[in-house]
């Protein structure tokens, strides 16, 4: 996660206005994942499912103080909050102000360096390390035609010419975070038009995502 971290670090650091987005997602992923090895060990159990509940177990154990905590929460792990890490992951999004992706390179690192001070081991209990290349060099793709589909709204066009961009420098990781969140939101969009149903994210409702989209054309069997 350190290596990935500075590598997006660094990435943020080129380009912030275009990067924000693409930095955001895997940030949050990078967060969610360390949380989770943190509270692996000091349970020695599994975390729990949902990045919410991660934060409401750590916050019975010793590891960060109830403010540290809060922080987060306002942030990233719950509904009530900016809860920047459920609207981007959904594609509920297509930009960001850099300064939230400051702020939580911030926080990821002041919390890793009182870890530290408190000379904990923290342990991995799943492997992070993932090959995001794909091979298309037998197919016949023109990925420069992908922005002008007619299901890319105009508000979503930075994002996909962001993906673009990403796929041309070889950057797949950063591509597939934020093309995967663009698909959701792509597809929402349609659910909506279909169903005649209001979309957009809200305060008192739960949001209309991947799961509830596809929840009837999927077996129980493969959940």
């Amino acid at each position: 996660s350190c290596i990935q971290l500075n590598t997006v670090f660094n990435e943020f650091c080129e380009n912030p206005e275009d990067y924000a987005l693409a930095g955001l997602l895997q940030i949050t992923a990078i967060l969610e994942f360390s949380l989770g090895n943190v509270y692996k060990s000091k349970t020695r159990q599994l975390p729990p499912h949902l990045l919410k509940d991660v934060l409401i177990e750590l916050s019975e154990l010793d590891c960060f103080n109830e403010h540290q905590i809060f922080l987060l929460q306002v942030l990233v792990g719950t509904s009530k909050g900016i809860n920047l890490r459920n609207v981007s992951w959904h594609g509920f999004i297509d930009r960001l102000e850099p300064s939230y992706l400051t702020f939580l390179f911030v926080i990821l690192i002041s919390y890793g360096k009182q870890l530290q001070g408190k000379l904990m081991v923290v342990t991995r209990y799943r492997d992070d390390l993932l090959d995001w290349k794909i091979s298309l060099d037998d197919a016949d793709y023109n990925f420069s035609e992908l922005i002008n589909a007619k299901l890319i709204q105009e508000c979503n066009m930075p994002a996909w010419k962001m993906v673009l961009k990403f796929y041309e420098s070889h950057n797949y990781t950063a591509g597939i975070f934020l093309i995967l969140s663009q698909i959701e939101g792509i597809l929402r969009h349609i659910y909506g038009v279909l169903n005649d149903e209001d979309v957009t994210a809200k305060l008192n409702k739960y949001y209309v995502i991947m799961d509830s989209m596809f929840y009837g054309y999927v077996l129980k069997s493969d959940i």
